[in-house]
């Protein structure tokens, strides 16, 4: 909910419907990408430790902790986009004008 909040802050009435719908949009195609990037390099991780002789174990798992690690950098690079992108100000504006009652 706050990310719907922040995103639409400052959209008119007449564009939140599309503003919106291309939010989920992004969330839900970003989730999906994402999803196959990591399922990418943690196989592809697992597959080269397993070609360099590593036993299964140990190469399944190195190469989930890869992905988790791919991971953590895509959400602190999101988080730093986030706060560089977003201003305060932005929003308090929004929060302070008044809805149009027509």
């Amino acid at each position: 909910m706050p990310v719907s909040i922040a995103a639409l802050a400052g959209v008119s009435d007449r564009e939140a419907g599309l503003a919106s719908g291309l939010i989920n949009t992004t969330q839900n195609i970003g989730g999906a990408v994402g999803l196959a990037i990591l399922t990418t390099v943690s196989t592809t991780r697992t597959d080269n430790l397993l070609a360099e002789g590593t036993d299964r174990l140990s190469a399944v798992t190195d190469g989930f902790s890869l992905a988790f690690w791919v991971g953590a950098g895509f959400a602190t690079a999101a988080l730093a986009v986030t706060l560089l992108v977003l201003r305060g100000r932005d929003l308090q504006e929004a929060e302070v004008a008044p809805a149009p009652l027509g």
